[in-house]
């Protein structure tokens, strides 16, 4: 899980260095180049930028949208995936099936279905019905058995606060999720508190407040404006952190198992 972790905070990264690259071409944009002579590639390219910038000078606005979707979208990919992973390592670590949390073996019926009756989605090109059927009847095998991690970990809305609780707490049977978020001091430090039922507060209002943004952006009104530099660098920021201590919680359950 923490590899999963650790890619998801390079992407975020990746994100904020993009909302860097636009703030410096814009600087640029800004200053005089009067009295530059040279013919070096450096300079010439340097004049190409300003000149698209001038010409066209709010198309920051498409930057920021785009790089705030981004980070929502791999923020909910990345869950999936941490789920999925989670679900293997359970797996591996259970060879008798019956020694999987009770949750996981309810959920798993339910979660075959689910994805069956979803099986033409672009999202499950990956799979049949013959490999779903067979995983489940894998498991009365006890010893014997195979699951498919996007039984576990496909949604089919914004993965919200409440929807985090429920996917880990009925799926996997990690119970109160956000309270244990509440106390990893990497979260903490985020969200500059230390005091767990206010980060527990305020990390679930920022994250349904970022994906209340995420729908403005994509479901736009005629009073849509679009996110600021500030915006897309907090959301970033917050994901990575919420990603990382979801990653070490999980880490601590699936040793437990």
């Amino acid at each position: 899980m923490r590899s999963i972790a650790g890619l998801f905070g390079k992407e975020m990264d990746r994100v904020v260095a993009f909302l860097e690259t636009i703030s410096i071409a814009y600087q640029l944009a800004k200053e005089n180049p009067t009295g530059i002579t040279s013919k070096k590639k450096f300079i010439e390219n340097a004049r190409r930028l300003r000149k698209v910038i001038n010409s066209c000078t709010d198309m920051n606005v498409v930057a920021y949208d785009g790089a705030y979707l981004h980070a929502c979208a791999e923020y909910e990919l990345t869950v999936r995936y941490l789920i999925e992973r989670y679900v293997d390592r359970a797996a591996s670590k259970c060879q008798d099936y019956l020694h999987l949390p009770k949750e996981m073996r309810e959920w798993y019926p339910v979660g075959c279905s689910s994805v069956v009756l979803n099986i033409t989605q672009d999202k499950f090109r990956h799979l049949t019905v013959s490999t779903l059927v067979s995983s489940l009847a894998s498991t009365t095998k006890r010893k014997k058995y195979s699951l498919i991690g996007d039984a576990f970990s496909d949604n089919s809305v914004n993965i919200w606060p409440e929807t985090i609780d429920e996917m880990f707490r009925t799926r996997i049977g990690i119970e109160k999720i956000w309270q244990k978020l509440s106390r990893e001091n990497g979260l903490q430090t985020a969200l500059g508190t230390t005091v767990p039922a206010t980060a527990e507060q305020v990390a679930r209002r920022k994250l349904s407040a970022l994906l209340h943004r995420r729908n403005d952006i994509i479901h736009r009104g005629k009073t849509y404006y679009a996110p600021s530099e500030t915006e897309v660098r907090e959301c970033a920021l917050f994901f990575k952190a919420l990603v990382a201590n979801l990653s070490e919680i999980m880490e601590k359950h699936c040793a437990a198992l």
